[in-house]
C-alpha cells in the first residue's frame, strides 16, 4: 500500500526554513568562545583599585566586563589586555570577574582572585624621635620616645633590644618616658606592634655617657675682677660639666652663698664676694638634682683687693637730714662713715657743690 503525504507543500517549506535558521543560530553560538581569563590588580588608591584582564576569544566582537556584580561597560575585542575600574575593595570576599560577550550571556568567561583584595593601609611605624635625654643615675638614662603609626590593629606595642624586652606600652600614651640601662655604645631598639611582629621597625639610640662621676665639673677657670673696695669682690668663672648635673645650680664660696645659676652659659659672674685675706676659699656647686657637689682641687686665690694697700679709704657713708630752720630753706644733716688707712686728723664735707668746711 502506498502512503500519500497529505501535508501541504507550503507547510513543509516553512519547517525546512525554520530548521535552517535554528541550525544557523546554534552554529553561531557554538563559534563564540571566551576562555583562559586572567586578571591582575593594581595597587590600592583610596580604598579601590584598577584591574588588568586578558583572555582568549573567538567569534566575539565586543564584550562587557563585570566585577563583583557591577558592569564596567562594553569593550571592543582587539587589545592585548584591558584595564577597568576602579573596583571597590572588599576585605571579606573574593573579587570575581566575568567577561560577557555581546552575543549573549551564554558566551562568557570568569576569573576569581585567590584571596580578597583589601585596601586597608599596611602597618607602618615612622617619624621616630627621642628627646629630653637625661642621665638619671650612674649607668641609667631616660628619654622621651615618640613616633607616628599607620594601619595598626593592636592598641599596644613592645620595645626591646635584642632579646631584652624593655616595656609594653599603649600607642595612645605617646609620647612616653623610657628608662633603660645606659650603654657605652649605641643601642638598636625595635618597636613592634603587639602580637604582630610583621609590623615593626628599628631605630638607633646614641646615649650620653652616664658612667662618669655623676658630679663632674672640669676645666675650671676663674679669676677676680678689678675691684674698687677691699671689702667686696666679684669673680668670673667658667667650667665644663656632666649632663647628669641637671639644669641649674647654686654657687657658694666658703660659707658665702652667691646665688642660683643655669647650666649652659659660657661664663658666670659670681658675687659680690666678701674678701678674705687670710685663707683660700673652696668653690662649691650644688646642682638642682644633687645634695652636694664640692669641686675638689679648685681653691680661689687670695682676692687681689686684700693685697692692695690703701693709704685711705672711706666707705659705708650714711647721711640723715633733720631740723629744718625757720624759713624752711635749709636743714641739718648727720653723717657717719667707716674708713681705713690714715685719713689724717681732719676732713671736709662737700654737698651739692657747696663746701661745708673741715
Amino acid at each position: 500500500m502506498k502512503l500519500i503525504n497529505s501535508t501541504p507543500s507550503w507547510i513543509n517549506l516553512f519547517f525546512s526554513i525554520f530548521l535552517i535558521v535554528a541550525g544557523t543560530d546554534t552554529l553561531l553560538l557554538s563559534q563564540c568562545v571566551i576562555e583562559e581569563v586572567y586578571a591582575e590588580a593594581h595597587p590600592c588608591v583610596d580604598g579601590s583599585f584598577l584591574i588588568d584582564v586578558e583572555f582568549f576569544s573567538a567569534g566575539v566582537e565586543s564584550f562587557n566586563i563585570i566585577a563583583n556584580g557591577i558592569d564596567y561597560g562594553e569593550f571592543t575585542v582587539g587589545e592585548t589586555f584591558y584595564t577597568f575600574g576602579p573596583v571597590e575593595a572588599i576585605c571579606d570576599e573574593l573579587t570575581q570577574i566575568t567577561i560577557s560577550s555581546s552575543n549573549g550571556p551564554e558566551c562568557a568567561g570568569e576569573f576569581v582572585f585567590d584571596e580578597p583584595i583589601c585596601c586597608e593601609d599596611e602597618c607602618t611605624i615612622t617619624n621616630i624621635t627621642t628627646s629630653e635625654i637625661t642621665c638619671i643615675e650612674e649607668g641609667a638614662v631616660s628619654f622621651i620616645l615618640d613616633f607616628t603609626t599607620v594601619g595598626i590593629e593592636n592598641e599596644f606595642f613592645d620595645l626591646y633590644s635584642g632579646d631584652t624586652l624593655y616595656g609594653f606600652y599603649a600607642f595612645e600614651d605617646l609620647p612616653i618616658s623610657i628608662t633603660v640601662p645606659n650603654s657605652e655604645d649605641h643601642v638598636v631598639f625595635t618597636i613592634a606592634e603587639n602580637d604582630n611582629p610583621d609590623c615593626s621597625t628599628v631605630f638607633v639610640f646614641d646615649p650620653p655617657n652616664c658612667f662618669i662621676d655623676f658630679c663632674t665639673v672640669t676645666n675650671i677657670e676663674g679669676g677676680y675682677l678689678d675691684c674698687e673696695s677691699p671689702e667686696e669682690v666679684y669673680i668670673e668663672l667658667s667650667f665644663d660639666y656632666s649632663l647628669g648635673l641637671g639644669n641649674s645650680f647654686t654657687a657658694s664660696i666658703g660659707d658665702q652663698f652667691l646665688g642660683e645659676f643655669s647650666f649652659g652659659m659660657g661664663s658666670y659672674l659670681l658675687g659680690p664676694l666678701e674678701a678674705n685675706c687670710n685663707e683660700e676659699l673652696p668653690l662649691i656647686l650644688t646642682p638642682d638634682n644633687e645634695d652636694s657637689c664640692e669641686v675638689e682641687g679648685f681653691l680661689l686665690p687670695t682676692p687681689p683687693c686684700c693685697e692692695v694697700e690703701y693709704e685711705c679709704y672711706i666707705f659705708d657713708l650714711v647721711a640723715e637730714g633733720y631740723h629744718c630752720n625757720d624759713n624752711n630753706s635749709t636743714f641739718f644733716v648727720d653723717i657717719a662713715f667707716e674708713y681705713t688707712g690714715d685719713p689724717g686728723e681732719i676732713f671736709s664735707i662737700v654737698g651739692n657743690g657747696n663746701d661745708y668746711g673741715a
